[in-house]
């Protein structure tokens, strides 16, 4: 968590924009993921509000954001480990949680625009 905000913002832009270098994988952060992640749940809560949609579990529309995008970043990071793993691509799993919410803030434009 010891990363700045220029740093944070920096990779964010470096992910919107995958043909620059600039990312560097030998220090991740979480701290940039986690707050992509609850930006994006805070987005679709938004959204599920605004549409007034119906939820038909006893769950609330927060634990349900929270849920989704908590729980897409986690299987997807994990399953990317995985095949780097079987494909003898030694990563830790802290730089493919760092990897995988950095590129989640694409979702940040397109879910708000879709609603």
């Amino acid at each position: 968590f010891f990363v700045d905000v220029p740093t944070v913002i920096s990779r964010m832009k470096t992910s919107m924009m995958p043909r620059r270098q600039d990312f560097s994988i030998n220090e991740p952060d979480l701290y940039g993921p986690l707050m992509i992640n609850f930006t994006l749940s805070f987005c679709l809560t938004l959204c599920i509000k605004a549409k007034q949609v119906r939820l038909h579990s006893d769950g609330t529309a927060i634990g349900t954001s929270l849920a989704m995008c908590f729980g897409y970043w986690l299987a997807l990071s994990g399953a990317l480990w995985c095949a780097s793993y079987v494909s003898d691509v030694r990563m830790t799993s802290a730089s493919m949680l760092c990897l995988v919410g950095y590129a989640m803030t694409s979702y940040l434009i397109i879910v708000p625009i879709s609603y």
